[in-house]
């Protein structure tokens, strides 16, 4: 049976809150490559603070990477509900890790994808993808020879 007995009114005796719904992807910064990334959400946690909202509804942020190109965009067709999508990977914080050449070529592919009117998906992702393989071969070794990632791999190699 359904009621009307509901209520919106800031004092009455029901909660009231206010917040905003945006998807991630939208949340785009000077820091950005070309995609909002995680590392924007603390700006739009400040701003709806600041704003007096106390909820932020994102849309979802699982990985949905199967054919590698705009198919993969739909937010809903999620291939694990476990695994965050690459896209939203803030490359930035690893720029002491890359090389010279690597963070001008990154500057430059920004520059570009950042001056778009709408998200280049593909683009944006094949450079995130890009990115995240250099921050995987500049830092794999280290966390494979660390005592923790040994005994993880010996409890778990079955």
């Amino acid at each position: 049976m359904l009621t009307n007995n509901f209520s919106i009114e800031p004092y009455g005796k029901k909660a009231y809150h206010t917040g905003i719904a945006v998807p991630v992807f939208s949340l785009r910064t000077e820091n950005s490559s070309g995609v909002g990334q995680f590392s924007d959400l603390k700006e739009l946690a400040d701003f709806a603070h600041r704003s007096g909202m106390d909820i932020i509804q994102l849309l979802p942020i699982n990985d949905t990477s199967t054919f590698m190109d705009w198919r993969d965009s739909y937010p809903y067709r999620a291939i694990s509900v476990f695994a965050l999508h690459p896209i939203y990977l803030d490359i930035h914080i690893f720029w002491d890790s890359y090389t010279k050449i690597q963070q001008e070529k990154l500057l430059i592919a920004e520059l570009e994808l950042n001056a778009l009117e709408k998200i280049d998906y593909e683009k944006a992702l094949a450079l995130k993808w890009e990115y995240a393989e250099i921050i995987y071969q500049n830092s794999a070794h280290k966390f494979k020879a660390s005592k923790d990632y040994q005994q993880f791999y010996q409890q778990n190699e079955d």
